[in-house]
């Protein structure tokens, strides 16, 4: 394992770090390498690199490109893309050890491991980190706990803008039926006045009205359902960095409360019609010249 640098004129160069591995079942155990849409699982080429999405994206390279890299020592060399791979956290390139080897046109020795351990608290990884480090073999240890750790932080950074959305969601449904129904009742308070007159009772005078509105906002939510995603999307793209990258995953829980909170305003509105309805000066709007 070992840090490097992909370089490319026009375009800010990109902290990586390779894998380079003797044994592909091996590290099937460990990394899970998959295609970042079709989740297809990878395997090592016996030639090439299978890459992260991130990279692949700041380089717009494809599978048969090459890219230059460049090691800690400053040795520079071509290495040409064999796979990319989904990746939310940093930049990872993965490839066999005879790879490396032939592409530094030097030979690469091994000089980490990656372990499993049974699940640990954040004190006992500390005391294991410690006490690899006193057999004075090791020089450094990572947990993925701590990688999880830094992209629960980034995605908490993400909550004020998704509730700054949602209230503004909110509002605009709002304001748009309140809208709607009360240039309704306005227009045809005529027509309504008439049909209390011919003996209609209220709730059926408000339902004649709100059928309309329950139309709307059955359009809005099947409607709002592909909108969302989509606009979810590009936040989360816009959110995404060279080193960070959000995955698209909304849980059917986010669709049923936008429809619940849809219903629940709709509902509110139709309250307020109601109560509107009833206070209609029937005679008044009667003798109203048109």
């Amino acid at each position: 394992m070992s840090q490097v640098k992909f370089k490319q004129k026009g375009i800010t160069d990109q902290a990586a770090t390779v894998y380079a591995v003797a044994d592909q079942a091996k590290l099937a155990q460990y990394v899970a390498l998959q295609t970042p849409r079709e989740q297809q699982r990878l395997t090592l080429p016996k030639h090439g690199a299978i890459i992260a999405a991130n990279l692949a994206k700041t380089y717009a390279v494809q599978k048969g490109d090459w890219l230059t890299l460049q090691t800690a020592q400053g040795k520079r060399a071509r290495i040409q893309v064999a796979g990319i791979s989904e990746n939310y956290l940093g930049n990872s390139v993965y490839l066999r050890q005879s790879a490396l080897s032939k592409t530094l046109q030097q030979p690469v020795a091994a000089n980490a491991y990656l372990m499993r351990t049974a699940k640990m608290t954040t004190k006992q990884e500390k005391q294991l980190a410690t006490r690899l480090q006193q057999t004075t073999e090791v020089a450094a240890t990572t947990f993925i706990s701590d990688q999880g750790a830094k992209q629960a932080t980034a995605s908490a950074n993400l909550d004020p803008i998704v509730f700054i959305f949602i209230g503004l969601s909110a509002v605009l449904a709002f304001v748009v039926l309140f809208n709607l129904t009360s240039i309704n009742v306005s227009e045809r308070e005529r027509e309504l006045a008439t049909i209390k007159v011919l003996g209609f009772f209220d709730k059926e005078v408000t339902a004649y009205i709100v059928r309309e509105n329950v139309i709307f906002t059955v359009i809005g939510i099947v409607l709002g359902f592909g909108i969302g995603k989509l606009l979810t999307w590009f936040i989360i793209t816009m959110a995404s960095s060279e080193q960070v990258a959000f995955p698209l995953i909304i849980p059917a829980s986010g669709y049923l409360i936008a429809a619940g909170m849809t219903v629940l305003f709709s509902l509110i509105v139709m309250g307020m019609t109601h109560r509107k309805l009833k206070g209609i000066d029937m005679i008044g709007a009667l003798k109203e010249n048109e």
